[in-house]
Parts: C-alpha cells; structure tokens; sequence
C-alpha cells in the first residue's frame, strides 16, 4: 500500500485563489453589464406580441407601426429612436416587420462586447 506524502497535498495556494476570484469578478462584471441590454430585448419582444396581429395587414399602415412602437418605447423609457431600428415592408399578402440594432458595451479599458438582436415577425 502506498503511503500519502500530507506534506505534498495542500488546498489553493494564494496565486490560486486570486486567480480564481479575478476570473469570478470578471464574470459577475461582464454578466451585470451584458443583462441589462437583454432585459431591454425581452420588453420588446413583448411590444412586438402586443401588436394587434388580426387587424395589422390590412387596417395598419407604417406610420401607424411605427407610432405603436414609438409610445410603447416611450412608456417603457427606451433611448432607441424607431426609425433606426425598425423596419416596415408591406406587399400585398403580408407586412413585415423586422427589428436589429446592435449595443457596444464597455467591459473595460478598450475592451468592447458588442451586443446584436434581430427579431422579425410576419403577418398575413
């Protein structure tokens, strides 16, 4: 049977555990500044199924689009401008309506995660 050396078997060492709480805080910092912006693209999402989806095709025209989002924007304190990030194409079967924007956010220094969301949504 073969003897354990308790000499050799030790826990983290400090280098160990500062590296481990640096990786840690880095991962909380990126987290809490990334959640924000997903957040904000759930409550849109949500203006998005709040569209009145019967009557859009034929009773809704872009300006009329457009206005719904920009008073649910401004309910819900967004600084996106509407005519950036959506757009309207309407044909005779169908209106789509397409929503992509893209978030820089500094994580630190010159270090920059850029964020993109798309969502589109057909209607007949």
């Amino acid at each position: 049977m073969q003897q354990i050396n308790k000499s050799r078997q030790q826990g983290m060492g400090k280098w160990s555990w500062l590296a481990t709480i640096v990786a840690l805080v880095f991962v909380a910092t990126v987290t809490l500044r990334m959640a924000p912006h997903y957040v904000d693209f759930k409550v849109i999402v949500g203006i998005f199924d709040r569209l009145p989806k019967a009557s859009l095709h034929s009773d809704m025209s872009r300006g009329d689009i457009r206005e719904h989002f920009t008073k649910k924007f401004r309910v819900e304190n967004f600084q996106f401008k509407v005519r950036d990030i959506l757009t309207v194409t309407r044909d005779r079967d169908q209106t789509i309506v397409n929503m992509t924007y893209e978030i820089r956010e500094l994580i630190a220094y010159n270090a920059d995660v850029v964020l993109s969301f798309a969502k589109e949504r057909i209607y007949k």
